[in-house]
């Protein structure tokens, strides 16, 4: 009886195809996580910049209007997305808002914020503060100066936000 002996070297043991295996496993989830995150913080990102380009326009857009004029300043919200600064109307689809003025004569806060989602607060902690239609002003004659704090939340993710704080006066 003859013993049949195989002897090629050619090919790859069991144990080769298993390290090999295993080593790719590992290699492509590292890279898959390392792009899924990379995804997320591009996402975010985007997110973000918005926001804090809507933040500067509010801000200006305030700011412009109440050195440029002695008369009062209305800021009103309207359901469910709209910012009116005087006649200028800012059109929110994709954010919330809320605007804290604290004139500094005589120490008076006044809040506005616009509509949100359902439950009549805004989300991430924000319990308190008031929603829907609220109005409010500035008086343009107020040398003292207002500090202005903008908030705005995503409305699709509701805990990325965006806060702008700052003073205005009239020198």
């Amino acid at each position: 009886m003859r013993h049949l002996v195989f002897k090629n070297k050619n090919g790859f043991t069991l144990i080769e195809l298993l390290l090999a295996l295993t080593l790719s496993t590992i290699v492509i989830s590292l890279v898959s996580y390392v792009l899924f995150q990379a995804i997320n913080q591009f996402s975010f990102t985007v997110d973000h910049s918005f926001l804090r380009q809507e933040a500067g326009i509010i801000s200006t857009t305030i700011e412009e209007r109440y050195l440029t004029t002695e008369k009062t300043i209305q800021l009103t919200t309207l359901p469910p997305d709209h910012l009116k600064i005087d006649e200028s109307v800012m059109v929110m689809e994709s954010y919330h808002v809320y605007i804290e003025i604290t004139n500094q004569s005589n120490g008076h806060i006044d809040r506005i914020a616009s509509a949100s989602a359902g439950d009549g607060t805004l989300s991430c902690g924000d319990e308190g503060v008031p929603s829907g239609s609220s109005s409010t002003s500035m008086d343009g004659k107020n040398k003292d100066g207002y500090h202005l704090h903008i908030k705005l939340f995503s409305t699709e993710k509701p805990c990325d936000t965006y806060e702008v704080v700052t003073h205005i006066s009239k020198l």
